[in-house]
């Protein structure tokens, strides 16, 4: 018998990849969404939330992140290649070089490139490449059961589709952060197809993640996350042309609750809010009390 919160995520998965319009955006009161059981709330990050919100919030801006790990200017050979690095094309509708999926996908490079400390560079600790190791945070790549499913769509190149960037905890948790682009603007209290199938696409193949890659993928007793009922998901979402917003989602006892939220713009370059944002791709887990796992590493294929 499969588990119900299996069951349930199928259901969902195989809703949201049977819709044809990967074009569409559902409304909080769409049909499809209630229909399914999906609920949007509108959520505002900058506040701490409170200590009786249910569910709870699976995921805490590292508000440090700035005053931490500055930007180390003495880190670039020249005033050249500071300013060469540094630089933020800002938008002009009239004059721009980029279309708009180059100028949506250019924003999440440059918000990248400022999180982790890689062509913008950071005082890091000694040894460290990049931010990502410091914060026990993994960039997900194959070989991984997270992307071993072909018909996981994380990305669909074209521009009506999506490109995804996926990120783990170094400790075994369900918990997943996704950095996405849309090349689709969206309007404040909706959710893009592509938003709704990537985090319903994390959180099944979680669901489903066996403890032993060896061992039959359907024997329940051999799933990593067997006692796991929220599977929350951690989304940064860049839409065109040059806005963002954050969408945290979990399952909620049959429900899928996701909280959005307002868009921000990013058409000029405002550090306070590139640091927003990157301190919630660096967040840490929080988990629910009775969540245990034994192991230290997620199994690789």
């Amino acid at each position: 018998m499969t588990h119900p919160i299996i069951q349930n995520l199928d259901t969902l998965y195989d809703a949201v990849r049977s819709e044809d319009d990967t074009d569409r955006a559902y409304r909080y009161n769409d049909k499809f969404l209630s229909n399914h059981r999906i609920r949007l709330i509108p959520y505002d990050f900058s506040k701490p939330p409170p200590n009786d919100t249910k569910p709870m919030m699976f995921f805490t801006r590292y508000s440090a992140f700035s005053d931490k790990y500055p930007i180390d200017l003495k880190a670039f050979d020249s005033p050249e290649d500071s300013e060469l690095f540094l630089r933020y094309h800002n938008f002009d509708p009239k004059g721009s070089f980029m279309s708009p999926m180059s100028r949506t996908r250019y924003i999440t490079d440059y918000l990248l490139e400022w999180t982790i400390g890689g062509q913008i560079p950071r005082k890091l600790p000694l040894g460290s490449m990049d931010l990502l190791p410091s914060r026990s945070i993994s960039h997900v790549c194959l070989p991984h059961y997270l992307l071993s499913n072909k018909d996981y769509r994380w990305d669909i190149e074209n521009r009506h589709g999506w490109n995804s960037m996926i990120f783990e905890y170094n400790k075994v948790l369900p918990h997943v952060i996704i950095l996405s682009t849309h090349f689709k603007n969206v309007a404040n209290g909706t959710i893009l197809h592509g938003e709704l199938e990537l985090i319903i696409t994390a959180m099944n193949a979680r669901a489903k993640q066996p403890l032993v890659e060896e061992e039959d993928e359907d024997d329940e007793s051999n799933l990593l996350f067997a006692g796991e009922k929220r599977f929350p998901v951690l989304m940064v979402s860049m839409v065109a042309p040059s806005h963002a917003r954050i969408l945290h989602a979990c399952m909620n006892e049959g429900e899928l609750l996701i909280r959005l939220s307002n868009l921000y713009n990013f058409e000029k370059k405002v550090p306070s809010l590139f640091d927003s944002f990157s301190s919630w791709l660096l967040s840490y887990p929080q988990s629910e009390p009775d969540f245990l796992s034994p192991q230290t590493h997620l199994p690789m294929r």
